[in-house]
């Protein structure tokens, strides 16, 4: 695993310029790494994927200590100005749309039945990205939209769970957990 004495070696044999750290744990290892007397102090970049709200104020304590931090949403980037991280070093760079997949007519017409609407949700089954709250909002929806269709597109850690809150929310034959 890598840890900042194992980073300064390398930062040491080979200095760079800049560091790129992903998300706040690997932010905290390279900012810790670069004040071990090395002989050049490279700059430290972040990029904040996000954490589950109770460990915001300490994200944003940490990240206040790279140079530069660049959040993927303007909710992520609001997130930490609430909690004192300055505005001046934070930087929106959202993340790339991938080019929508060719969706085969049998799918289209599984997840698509009696031509309502469809909506959908894209990412990893973690607790992070809060599809809970999606399919909350996907049963008050669907109680106004009788036609409306759901997918969950994507697996993950909490996919057997989420399967079950559907089923209790009432949402069953109407919301398709498609995995990858």
């Amino acid at each position: 695993p890598l840890d900042a004495l194992g980073l300064r070696r390398d930062l040491a044999a080979r200095p760079p310029d800049v560091v790129h750290a992903q998300n706040v744990r690997m932010t905290a290892v390279a900012v810790a790494a670069r004040t071990l007397r090395l002989r050049r102090r490279p700059r430290v970049v972040a990029t904040f994927h996000g954490v589950p709200q109770a460990r915001s104020a300490t994200s944003a304590r940490i990240l206040a200590r790279a140079d530069a931090v660049a959040a993927v949403s303007t909710d992520l980037a609001d997130v930490l100005a609430r909690h004192g991280f300055p505005r001046s070093r934070l930087h929106l760079v959202p993340t790339a749309a991938p080019r929508p997949p060719t969706v085969p007519d049998s799918l289209r017409a599984e997840l698509r039945p009696a031509g309502g609407p469809l909506v959908a949700t894209i990412g990893r089954l973690a607790p992070e990205k809060d599809h809970a709250r999606f399919l909350d909002a996907m049963a008050i929806v669907g109680d106004r939209h009788p036609r409306a269709r759901f997918a969950v597109v994507g697996d993950g850690p909490l996919r057997a769970s989420l399967e079950d809150r559907a089923r209790r929310l009432g949402l069953g034959g109407r919301v398709r957990f498609t995995g990858w």
